[in-house]
């Protein structure tokens, strides 16, 4: 792999993979963690221990893509990085999209560009559709976005089904093999380079990043259609505790929030519940070194 850093601020730089690495990569096909010059490299993570890769899920994604393509979903704070991701998603899975925030940004000009309605500013006239009748099948609301909101407060009244973030990532993934990336740091980076391993060795995976990828076509999601999905999951707002993960991943524990989580035990209570979403059967995997700066460790 290149020795060139890894960068997970406003975006990530996923190194190139030769094909001699991405061959002797494949004839291995099980997660392989080497470290080079005391710095953790992944080079594989692909089928697991064995088949993890169900049947039940490929029939279940073509099931419910083809029910996604005559719903219209509204996201309310469509220019966060995470709500962005979904959206984008949402439009090239088949959705009808619209969406607005309060100032417009570089994801905004994105989705766009993709086909998305966007507004600046939160009204109901927003929930009107291009043809001024009917309204969305789902409202989408980003974890900044409080319930008082009148985009919200209209949908409420009008039976508009409403998902918070979690919400709407449970029922997106709940089909497939997902595969949640958390931790306090360096999770944007770690997906990143997870799914760009899988999409580079043939996997037609899905995968959300909350940060721009310069290797991901669409910026900061890969829309497939495979039965895995690869998820950054935040532990803000408790996100990531509606997953149902078949691995989960934990790069680093540090009290961080502090407007979410009091204390340095309430981050670890946290993550502690997390680990319990793991399906039976389903992998852990943990930074070894110092997955834990503080208090004990999880098991």
């Amino acid at each position: 792999m290149s020795s060139r850093s890894f960068l997970a601020t406003a975006s990530c730089y996923v190194p190139p993979i030769s094909r001699s690495k991405l061959h002797e990569i494949g004839a291995n096909r099980r997660l392989a963690l080497q470290r080079k010059g005391g710095k953790r490299c992944i080079y594989c993570f692909c089928s697991f221990d064995g088949e993890i890769l169900k049947r039940e899920a490929e029939d279940g994604n073509r099931e419910g893509n083809e029910k996604k393509k005559t719903e219209w979903i509204h996201f309310v704070g469509i220019g966060g990085s995470g709500i962005s991701a979904l959206a984008m998603l949402a439009l090239k899975q088949g959705f009808e999209v619209s969406g607005s925030d309060i100032m417009w940004n570089n994801f905004m000009d994105e989705l766009q560009k993709a086909g998305a309605r966007i507004f600046v500013g939160h009204s109901t006239s927003n929930l009107e559709s291009k043809t001024g009748s009917g309204l969305p099948n789902a409202l989408v609301i980003s974890s900044a976005i409080p319930l008082e909101n009148n985009e919200v407060a209209y949908a409420k009244s009008a039976g508009i089904p409403i998902y918070k973030r979690d919400g709407w990532l449970r029922r997106i993934t709940e089909h497939y093999n997902l595969i949640a990336v958390s931790g306090t740091h360096g999770k944007s980076t770690t997906a990143a380079m997870l799914s760009y391993v899988l999409s580079a060795m043939g996997d037609n995976l899905i995968a959300v990043v909350g940060a721009n990828v310069p290797q991901f076509k669409e910026g900061n999601i890969i829309p497939g259609s495979g039965p895995n999905f690869v998820l950054e999951a935040d532990e803000y707002d408790c996100c990531f505790l509606g997953l149902s993960p078949s691995v989960a991943v934990v790069t680093s524990v540090e009290w961080d929030h502090v407007d979410i989580f009091h204390d340095e035990e309430a981050v670890l209570d946290t993550f502690r519940k997390f680990l319990q979403k793991v399906k039976i059967g389903g992998h852990l995997i943990i930074c070894g070194d110092r997955c834990i700066f503080f208090g004990e460790q999880i098991h």
